[in-house]
């Protein structure tokens, strides 16, 4: 987000029912950036035809219109509720479409969904990793975060038997 210049521009989107209360909590949490109140959310409803192909999207919520929309989900598989998502946020009119996934598996065709969806990144943490040619597929769009740092001193703290809480202490846990 320290990229994105006009952050009162941004909307928090949820691409599903399931996620809604974490892109909730996501956005919620935006007041840890000094944005409160000047931020929207907005979420999708979807309706599947079968596993991993979604039929329809209804868009809820405020105009995306010349937003900066933030996908928020837990894990993306085959990509395709992300990259239809970022299409409808597009044909909305929203400026740009970026999505953070905790955890990207990117089986099948997701890559080459991704490399020609309408998303301008997806920023995803390093909890699967992925072959290279599969990240090289995505054409530039997959940029990692480290969980590394965070792992290594939960551990530390662990072995010490010093408190792990106040790594989570962030309004982002609570």
């Amino acid at each position: 987000m320290k990229n994105i210049e006009d952050k009162s521009n941004i909307c928090i989107v949820s691409p599903d029912e399931g996620a809604i209360k974490r892109c909730k909590t996501f956005h919620s949490n935006i007041e840890y950036h000094g944005l409160k109140n000047k931020v929207s959310l907005a979420s999708f409803s979807k309706e599947r035809k079968e596993a991993n192909q979604v039929e329809s999207m209804e868009l809820n919520g405020g105009s995306v219109k010349d937003k900066i929309c933030i996908i928020v989900d837990d894990m993306t598989d085959t990509s395709g509720t992300l990259t239809k998502a970022a299409s409808e946020l597009k044909a909305k009119g929203a400026k740009e479409v970026y999505a953070f996934v905790t955890h990207g598996i990117f089986s099948g065709p997701a890559a080459d969904r991704i490399k020609n969806s309408d998303l301008t990144k997806i920023v995803c943490t390093d909890s699967m990793k992925i072959d290279q040619a599969t990240f090289d597929a995505m054409g530039g769009k997959l940029v990692y975060v480290s969980l590394d740092l965070l792992i290594a001193e939960l551990i530390r703290r662990s072995i010490n038997n010093e408190s792990t809480e106040e790594l989570f202490e962030l309004p982002i846990y609570k």
